[in-house]
């Protein structure tokens, strides 16, 4: 089965399409999920997002880094890279608690907490005997030009159209 390659572009147009249509030709809804948004500078700065009964955690981000060596996932620590992941991949944020911000400034710049799952295609592993069976938990820069908030409102509005069948 040949997969399709996105760009960011492509799959936000994609997703404002559907979810535009979707507007128009659906009964009313409690709430759309909102997303973080990134600064002037591209980069985003907090995992938390104002709902309607409070904040919640934005949980999922897409790697949409098309660099061909992959993007670096760093230890806490700032060390060298030990996994590298590819264009397309899914990261799980890493948080203690609903009130934390999975975000963290190191050296100026903000890096996003997350835990690798079988979902994050990890392009280059380069952990050794047992540390490569369990989630990871590592960072990588918070920067929309190589990571994207996923809108699970936006998926959950595919399934309902029956995008996937």
């Amino acid at each position: 089965m040949a997969l399709r390659h996105w760009s960011a572009c492509e799959l936000l147009g994609w997703l404002a399409l559907v979810w535009v249509g979707g507007s128009c030709t659906t009964a009313a809804k409690a709430q759309w999920a909102d997303v973080p948004r990134m600064d002037v500078n591209g980069d985003f700065q907090t995992t938390k997002v104002q709902g309607n009964r409070g904040y919640y955690q934005q949980m999922l981000w897409l790697v949409v880094d098309r660099d061909p060596e992959g993007l670096n996932c760093r230890p806490f620590d700032g060390g060298e890279p030990l996994v590298k992941l590819g264009y397309g991949g899914i990261l799980m944020t890493q948080i203690e608690s609903a009130e934390t911000n999975a975000i963290t400034l190191r050296d100026g710049q903000p890096w996003l907490n997350v835990t690798l799952t079988r979902l994050s295609s990890r392009q280059l592993d380069l952990r050794q005997g047992a540390e490569r069976s369990g989630p990871y938990h590592c960072q990588v820069r918070a920067s929309a030009d190589l990571i994207a908030p996923i809108n699970l409102s936006a998926i959950e509005e595919l399934r309902r159209s029956g995008f996937n069948k």
